[in-house]
């Protein structure tokens, strides 16, 4: 991943431990211009490029690759390539969102 995502990415983790909800990180966002990933789609055209929605980014602050680790089958295991997001912070992070959950969940698995 480029820079410019890392900083992305990093940029949403710390909206999330500020505010602590994740509308006010969707509108902290796109005050700042965070937008997708722009990527050329298969018949030429161009993808992405959007302000992101909800669901986005309660992904990117779920997905445990940012942490340099790699899901499989329930589990998670170390990766080859480095972490954006410090493991002991994605951590944080996934505790707060347990804790700030309409709906208590279970792990996470992917």
């Amino acid at each position: 991943m480029d820079e410019a995502e890392a900083e992305k990415i990093q940029n949403i983790y710390a909206l999330y431990q500020a505010h602590g909800a994740l509308n006010v990180v969707v509108t902290e966002a796109a005050k700042i211009g965070l937008r997708s990933r722009k990527r050329q789609a298969k018949n030429g055209g161009w993808c992405a490029g959007k302000i992101m929605a909800r669901g986005h980014i309660h992904h990117i602050l779920t997905n445990p690759i940012y942490a340099g680790r790699i899901p499989h089958k329930g589990k998670t295991y170390a990766s080859q390539h480095p972490a954006i997001i410090v493991p002991e912070r994605w951590d944080a992070i996934q505790e707060q969102l347990k804790h700030r959950s309409a709906i208590p969940g279970g792990p996470v698995t992917r």
